[in-house]
């Protein structure tokens, strides 16, 4: 622990009298660094984000699939024959996506995006309101007969100011007053990953939303089914109950429902439907902005390769003094350490004001597909471990090089040896900077 110390105080003493080179440095990590994060934090918002439910990983999603397309909906009358056949689940819900017109007092109308929920969707997943109540079974029962909402945090905030008498205030939806009944939490925007809801309605309502009954039709598949499995119940044990049930419903609607199989999917992407391509993206993100950090990590290896040679002759020293090559390395190490950890602070304080740019952003199209960013545990985690390996990455050649040094040949400066293994290095150093730079700039194309 001594000894760590004392490199700690020798590396920063050395850092500060090279301040040109340790700005440098810095900024170039933060670069790296913030950028990794940023995309991180992004790709963990819109993959790893949790929903804010109980139990998560309990909660499967319905696939319907065909011999000519796979689909992520089912009608609402297949959902109800799945929900009172099965014996696989604990419960099921169904949901969809609308958009809707709201107005409020004062003229003031906004287009929003929701679901249409039944009343089994908040109890399923386990989400209670912070303020008022939640929709209950009861509340979607009759059709066109419950006009009741929840809201959203985000919008209770944005759109009601945090009114804490909300529950039971009453707004015009699609031209018909509902009254709201409660807020979500702030961390359960919905059972969509990349698409985030204002406010939840009664299916029963979808006449009255969106102008025709598509639950009375049994071609008709346009919502979206989640079931919770009861414990014991594998994903694989499920699916082949349902398919069961599945062969049933082709024998007794083959109009409808003839040649359909269900495969069952982690929720959060429509299913299948946008999982491979949304995950297939975020991997290009990471793969590109590592590549940002890689080039990042050559570029200070270089910076650290001539630093080493204008220290050729204090490192000769130091070995003929006595020193041993295990002590340089690890010398040379805390510093590179103690650069990618301040590197990597200046990195986070950037990934913090460019998630915030990100989430001001609005993309022009209407459906609100980009969720909130935020700069979790998981995100700084990822953060720490990036400027540590980055240390490792940008300082460990550079100081095995800086070690081979004698005392004769750093006096004499004419080691032609050591010279001409440190021309190749860096040249190789060069060459990997360039060549990293022009496959991002031609995949940027």
């Amino acid at each position: 622990m001594d000894r760590l110390f004392q490199d700690l105080i020798v590396s920063f003493r050395r850092l500060r009298g090279s301040p040109g080179f340790t700005v440098a440095a810095i900024l170039t990590l933060a670069l790296g660094i913030g950028a990794n994060t940023t995309i991180f934090s992004l790709v963990n918002a819109v993959v790893f984000r949790p929903f804010g439910v109980e139990r998560q990983n309990e909660l499967v999603f319905f696939n319907t699939h065909t011999a000519k397309a796979e689909f992520p909906a089912l009608s609402y009358l297949d959902y109800k024959d799945y929900r009172d056949r099965n014996t696989v689940f604990s419960g099921m819900a169904m949901y969809r996506i609308v958009p809707m017109n709201m107005s409020r007092g004062g003229g003031q109308n906004s287009r929003l995006w929701g679901y249409e929920v039944t009343g089994s969707y908040f109890e399923l997943l386990g989400v209670n309101a912070i303020r008022g109540r939640i929709l209950h079974p009861e509340d979607d029962v009759n059709k066109g007969g419950h006009p009741l909402a929840v809201i959203t945090y985000n919008c209770w905030q944005r759109r009601f100011a945090g009114d804490p008498d909300i529950a039971g205030k009453k707004v015009k939806v699609n031209g018909l007053d509902y009254t709201i009944l409660g807020v979500t939490p702030s961390g359960f925007v919905g059972t969509e990953l990349i698409f985030t809801p204002e406010i939840f309605v009664p299916i029963m309502m979808s006449a009255q939303i969106e102008g025709y009954n598509w639950i009375d039709e049994r071609r008709d598949g346009n919502g979206f089914a989640i079931g919770r499995l009861k414990p014991g119940v594998s994903m694989k044990t499920a699916e082949a109950a349902i398919n069961s049930i599945t062969a049933q419903l082709s024998r007794e609607y083959p109009d409808a429902d003839a040649g359909i199989s269900i495969v069952l999917s982690p929720p959060g992407m429509a299913g299948t439907f946008l999982r491979g391509a949304i995950t297939g993206f975020s991997a290009v993100l990471m793969v590109v902005a590592g590549m940002v950090l890689l080039i990042a990590c050559v570029n200070l290896a270089s910076l650290l390769l001539a630093r080493a040679a204008d220290r050729r002759k204090d490192t000769a020293i130091r070995l003929a003094l006595g020193a041993s090559r295990g002590q340089l390395v690890r010398q040379l190490l805390t510093e590179s350490l103690v650069l990618s950890v301040l590197g990597g602070t200046a990195g986070i304080l950037l990934a913090f004001w460019l998630t915030d740019l990100v989430n001001a952003w609005t993309p022009p199209i209407d459906v609100p597909v980009i969720p909130h960013v935020v700069m979790d545990v998981r995100v700084l985690l990822f953060a720490a471990a990036v400027s540590l390996v980055t240390g490792l990455l940008f300082g460990l050649v550079p100081a095995l090089q800086s070690t081979r040094a004698t005392l004769a040949g750093a006096t004499r400066n004419d080691a032609p040896s050591d010279k001409l293994r440190r021309i190749n290095l860096r040249d190789l150093l060069v060459t990997s900077q360039v060549a990293l730079s022009v496959v991002l700039l031609i995949g940027s194309v």
